[in-house]
């Protein structure tokens, strides 16, 4: 096997010679087989290899019985180890993200910290063919694009893969011929993280009931959409560099004709790699590429607002992405618009804070709040928590607009947020201050008084988009969220729905 991994490494340019690499090694089977792998072809290579062990303190005992086999694993092989502790329970907590996500985050934000401070090239992890199917499917049911469906690659930056195209069995086979014991991770049982029901429930059973090559398929079907996209990525290139009538700061012009003469699939390759050079990808969705792609069909002047304080607009002989003027605070307490970007904080002109969760699998929210799901669907007038399957586009919190409608519930249909504000008796010029949380011209939440019924938690919800506010004028109520008005409240039970 390590002969076959090394034709590995050597075919996807992996490692070269007199490489620094960091290893690491939680203790489980994955990562003492890379281990041994790195160990076998360190001097072949010249190579400097140092583990990093991250102790998340989450699974008590056991958790330090994998932190001592790492540490004596390394020191049988004369193999440097440094372990690092962090609590990943309160560090999820604090960013608003699951136990898993903080724990990759932490993971990689540690090994690329010590690759830096000792001067290492490279980042070594143990995922294998079994993670890629698993990943591969994971970004499936989330709605990736191109890019996610290929899953993992053999290197990305300084972090290299040099067991991807192994599967689990070939692993622990390796590690039971020379007798050599792994750490087992007793929460990989549990399927209460997304991954974790994955590998143990869904692969397992794609395996037995539709073909038992599942891993491998899916696998294999994500090295083929890497080497299409591959493709797409150059072409999209080439194309940017044609159709680009004027680049500027924050700014660039594309030629609307020429785009539209390439396929759907190479324009939105195009707008993804312009956006990733002009701010980055983050919260950035196969969503919002497409929403991009409709501008070319639609009249001049639309736009769409996207994450990271940008637009793109249609001109007659252009479409333009821009850089809008970025503020911390939305200083008009008359009227304004902000593109929400999960996981971030705004400022109101009231005073108040409005926080931006971070979507999440509504059990492991449960679990990690100690709550029950029926609490979730109670109404809390300073918290809301949204079915974010729903959620198709970018949020924005702004002041009203023309057309702006809620959806009121079963039996109720739509009813206008103007003809809401009159049935409230809310005076015309409190109507102009009232922030709202909008999906385009559907309004989410009419902040302090109600959310729509078209995007309430249910019984069938399977991710949750909490938001918070604080602060702000009160009304006299304990548990109100009252933002800069000073008005009754009537009861919405007429109108299909409770503040």
């Amino acid at each position: 096997m390590i002969q076959k991994v090394e034709e590995y490494c050597k075919k996807n340019r992996i490692i070269n010679k007199g490489d620094k690499i960091i290893i690491g090694l939680s203790g489980g089977a994955d990562s003492v087989c890379l281990f041994f792998v790195l160990l076998a072809i360190q001097k072949k290579y010249n190579l400097t290899l140092q583990a990093l062990h991250i102790h998340h303190g989450i699974r008590g005992s056991e958790a330090d019985r994998d932190a001592a086999f790492a540490e004596e694993l390394c020191r049988q092989h004369q193999i440097p180890c440094i372990i690092e502790r962090y609590p990943v329970l309160s560090l999820a907590e604090q960013q608003g993200i699951s136990v898993e996500a903080a724990g990759r985050q932490i993971r990689y934000r540690a090994m690329e910290q010590l690759r830096k401070k000792l001067g290492f090239t490279k980042i070594a992890v143990a995922h294998h063919r079994n993670d890629q199917a698993e990943t591969i499917l994971f970004h499936l049911c989330r709605g990736s694009g191109l890019a996610g469906l290929r899953g993992m690659q053999p290197s990305q930056g300084k972090i290299i893969r040099p067991l991807l195209f192994l599967n689990r069995l070939e692993i622990e086979s390796f590690l039971k011929e020379r007798n050599q014991d792994w750490c087992m991770d007793s929460t990989n049982l549990e399927n209460n993280y997304s991954r974790n029901f994955l590998r143990n429930q869904i692969l397992p059973l794609l395996a037995e009931e539709i073909n038992a090559e599942t891993v491998e398929h899916i696998a294999s079907a994500g090295e083929i959409l890497g080497e299409a996209y591959h493709y797409i990525q150059k072409e999209a290139k080439h194309w940017a560099d044609r159709l680009v009538r004027k680049r500027e700061e924050g700014r660039v012009e594309l030629n609307r004709e020429g785009l539209l003469l390439l396929e759907p699939f190479l324009r939105k390759e195009l707008y993804r790699q312009l956006l990733e050079e002009t701010g980055g990808l983050r919260d950035i969705t196969a969503v919002h590429l497409k929403r991009i792609d409709k501008l070319l069909f639609e009249t001049v002047g639309h736009q769409i607002d996207l994450p990271n304080n940008r637009r793109f607009l249609c001109t007659y002989q252009a479409l333009l992405l821009e850089r809008k003027e970025q503020s911390e605070e939305i200083k008009t307490d008359i009227s304004f618009s902000r593109v929400l970007a999960y996981g971030e904080t705004y400022v109101l002109p009231s005073g108040a804070v409005l926080s931006v969760g971070i979507p999440e699998e509504i059990n492991q929210f449960c679990l990690k709040n100690g709550i029950k799901r029926e609490k979730i669907m109670e109404e809390n007038p300073c918290t809301k928590c949204f079915d974010y399957d729903t959620i198709k586009d970018t949020l924005k919190l702004r002041t009203r607009e023309v057309g702006d409608y809620l959806e009121l519930g079963a039996g109720f249909g739509r009813k206008s947020l103007k003809k809401y504000f009159i049935d409230k008796k809310i005076s015309r010029e409190e109507r102009d201050r009232i922030p709202l949380i909008a999906e385009g011209k559907h309004i989410l939440w009419v902040i302090g008084y109600r959310i729509s019924a078209g995007y309430k938690v249910t019984e069938t919800t399977k991710t949750i988009l909490q938001i918070k506010i604080n602060g702000g004028q009160k009304d006299g109520r304990e548990d109100s969220c009252i933002i800069g008005r000073n008005t009754s409240r009537t009861d919405d039970s007429k109108v299909g729905g409770t503040d």
